[in-house]
Order: C-alpha cells, then structure tokens, then sequence
C-alpha cells in the first residue's frame, strides 16, 4: 500500500492506494515549525479506522515547513512510528505542486494558501527557490499576508465606510480580540488566513479586489520575478487562495507580461497520478 500526504498549515490530504483502490481522508495541517509531531501523529491514527499502518511499504509526505533536510529527517522519524514497515520521503509541500503541475516539464510551480512558496523547476528537480520567510516576515500572496493587509486597512481607516461596517460584522470585538489571537494563541498565520472568507464574500468590491491585486503583486514582486525566464516560462499555482480568487491572480499576471499555467485548488489529484506510474516503472 502507498500512502500520500501533501499536508499545508490549515489541514492535510492523505490518500492511501493499493491496486486500484484509493481511500482519502482529510487531516488537520502540520508544519514542523508550529505543530508537535506526537499530538499530529496521534491525530492521524485516530482518522485511518480500516487501515492498518503496518500494510503501508511507502509514504510519500510533501509538508509545509518541510524543505530544510533537519525538518525533513524530524518528520520522517516522527511517520515511522506509526508507519513501521514503510519506506519514507519527506519533501516540501512545494514539489508536490511542481510534480502536480510541472510534471517532468520545466516551469515555475507556487502555492498560494495559507502560506506561500515558489520554485523554479527543471522537470525532475529545483534548481532555484527563493526561500520562504513564513508569515512574521514574509508569505506573500498568502491567505496570512492578505489577513495583515485586510487587518492594516481596518485598524488604519483605509477602509471605505460600507467596508468597514460589513467588517464589523464579520468580525465583532476588534482590536483587543484581534491582537489577543496574533499574539497570545496558538497558529496565528491560522487566523489571519481565515480572513480570506470575508474577501470571498466581498470579492466584487472594488476595495477588497484591490487589497487582493496587491497582495498577488507582492507575490510577483518577492518571488516569481526573481527567477531566469519568468515570463517565457509557464507559472504554475496550487493552493485555495490562488483557485478561489483565480480571476484576480490572472488579472495581475496579465498586467505583467507572465504566462499564466495550472491552477489547482490541491495537488492530490495529479499526485495520485504520477506515483502510480512511478511505482508501476520502479516494479514493472
């Protein structure tokens, strides 16, 4: 049996294949950074139900948080608890969004959900990635870093007034509860990602359609335009914040000459795909 994570900051997809059958399960996300792997682990175990860790012999987890080896090999260590007999790669989340997109072509693949990362891709491997700085220092075009910006606007008085009182709404009790879940909760990239809800419901405001432009421009800006090529090569995205607001994302691409490829909600699909026929040219 084959096993496949690709786990964000929010929630993660597990998929476990033998033969042609396929049982998928939603978890909750991990990150090696702000989660602790023995409270994840047991989590996980209390999900699987019918399947047995002991029948699984490969585990494929692509993780946020994950793309430092010291991070990769605490993950690992921390599956193989609980999958005993299986053999098992950590990778970052960000190669599953190239394997997903890019395949074995060469492009740019990103993700844009809770947090954010990029990398330049040359169809087996990546050969430029500019490091993600998390949601305290970076994560732009991010669920997180449009939470900052939406939360600035309020507090600011940018704000139009409509805006700002459908905001109120949204979200009662303001500053001291606002400051009290950034600064004294646990996941607070959580939190300021959960304001994408209000831009889902405000999409066609011109306000909140301008703050979510220039959380895509930051994006563009910090990463995509740093790599050789960017706008002659396809860049590719996989994440809720790039799928929900896909008209915006493809609007600022427009606006700066860059190729538009995939857009994908999540990689599991494509993911699926691509290690059943890896595993079929590895024990043909």
């Amino acid at each position: 049996m084959i096993a496949i994570c690709d786990s964000g900051g929010t929630k993660g997809d597990w998929v476990f294949i033998r033969e042609e059958t396929v049982h998928k399960l939603v978890a909750p996300g991990f990150n090696p950074y702000t989660h602790e792997i023995p409270q994840y682990l047991e989590t996980l175990q209390s999900l699987l139900h019918d399947i047995s860790p002991e029948q699984v012999s490969q585990v494929h987890f692509y993780g946020a948080g994950c793309r430092e080896e010291n991070q990769q090999e605490k993950v690992r260590k921390g599956l193989a608890g609980l999958f005993s007999r299986a053999e098992i790669e950590v990778n970052q989340d960000l190669l599953a969004a190239a394997r997903a997109t890019c395949g074995h072509s060469r492009g740019i693949a990103c993700i844009l959900g809770t947090g954010a990362n990029s990398g330049l891709y040359d169809g087996a491997r990546f050969i430029d990635n500019i490091p993600t700085l998390g949601y305290l220092a970076g994560d732009e075009g991010s669920g997180a870093h449009f939470g900052k910006l939406l939360i600035k606007a309020y507090f600011y008085r940018e704000m139009p007034a409509a805006v700002r009182a459908a905001f109120d709404e949204f979200f009662p009790g303001r500053h001291e509860k606002i400051l009290s879940h950034l600064y004294s909760k646990n996941t607070p990239n959580t939190f300021l990602a959960s304001f994408m809800k209000f831009a889902v419901e405000h999409t066609g405001d011109p306000f909140i359609r301008t703050l979510l432009l220039k959380n895509f421009q930051d994006f563009l800006d910090t990463q995509v335009s740093k790599y050789e090529g960017y706008r002659s090569l396809p860049v590719h995205f996989v994440g809720s914040v790039a799928h929900y607001f896909t008209d915006v994302l493809k609007e600022c691409l427009e606006r700066n000459g860059v190729r538009c490829g995939m857009i994908l909600p999540r990689p599991m699909e494509r993911l699926i795909e691509f290690h059943r026929k890896k595993s079929h040219e590895d024990h043909p």
